[in-house]
């Protein structure tokens, strides 16, 4: 809750504000935002962004844990040795972003992720008991995706996450290639959800298999239950009302310019 008294208030809820506005910074150096209509966030870790109408970096930002206070129409955000000072001059539109999810993202679909399923599967996918199952196995030509040994052959796979291409087919016979020098009887396989068309024709006349090998799919989690109060939050009163100035002495936003009709 926002607490008020005539010197000033002191914020704890987040708050999204489209203002007209400017913005002072004094810390490592000084700055200086000039008069426009910023989009102006202050997160639950009392971080504040100002955003203009480009790009998705902000303007201007305070780190987190800052101190931020509310005085003579001013947001102050202290943090450390830096202060940004945002003076308000209109508020055309705000409020108070509850509830806020803090997620983490999750990398899925991975080539990672498409190996563990391939080495849990191998037999499946190969049709033969495998004696042992290399990863990453170095050669001079670099690490083959996966060895999988059985009883007389060397299955070298390459792995792709995406579509195959026939760089993968070249070099996947490098691969083979030393195993040959080596007089070791192998089978290349390429595994990969997709591949090219050009990719299988180039497979199939150098003897080499594709596997077809779907990502697992990620079931999507549930979302929260809703909260039991309303979705949308009127802000508490830290600022005057929507599209009304906070003082009549503080200038009105410039009045939409039309121009002239041609005579």
């Amino acid at each position: 809750m926002i607490k008020t008294s005539k010197q000033e208030s002191k914020l704890s809820e987040p708050f999204i504000i489209h203002a007209l506005a400017s913005i002072h910074y004094e810390g490592r150096a000084k700055s200086w935002l000039p008069p426009g209509y910023y989009i102006i966030i202050k997160k639950p870790d009392n971080s504040i962004q100002i955003h203009g109408a480009e790009k998705t970096t902000p303007i201007n930002y305070q780190r987190p844990k800052a101190i931020i206070e509310i005085e003579n129409n001013q947001i102050i955000s202290k943090h450390k040795n830096e202060t940004i000072t945002i003076n308000i001059l209109h508020i055309v539109h705000q409020y108070t972003p509850l509830p806020w999810s803090n997620n983490q993202l999750q990398i899925t679909m991975t080539e990672q992720h498409l190996k563990q399923k391939i080495v849990k599967n191998i037999n499946e996918l190969l049709q033969e008991q495998t004696i042992q199952t290399i990863e990453e196995y170095e050669t001079p030509y670099g690490p083959v995706d996966i060895v999988a040994i059985t009883k007389e052959t060397y299955h070298i796979i390459e792995i792709k996450r995406a579509k195959a291409q026939i760089s993968a087919c070249t070099q996947l016979l490098r691969y083979l290639e030393y195993f040959h020098e080596k007089q070791i009887k192998t089978k290349g396989w390429i595994m990969s959800p997709t591949i090219s068309q050009k990719a299988l024709i180039y497979c199939e006349k150098s003897n080499i298999t594709w596997q077809e090998v779907k990502h697992q799919s990620h079931p999507d989690q549930p979302p929260p239950p809703l909260p039991s109060q309303p979705l949308y939050q009127p802000p508490s009163q830290p600022f005057s009302s929507p599209h009304q100035p906070f003082s009549s002495s503080l200038p009105q936003p410039p009045p939409p310019s039309h121009p002239s009709p041609q005579s």
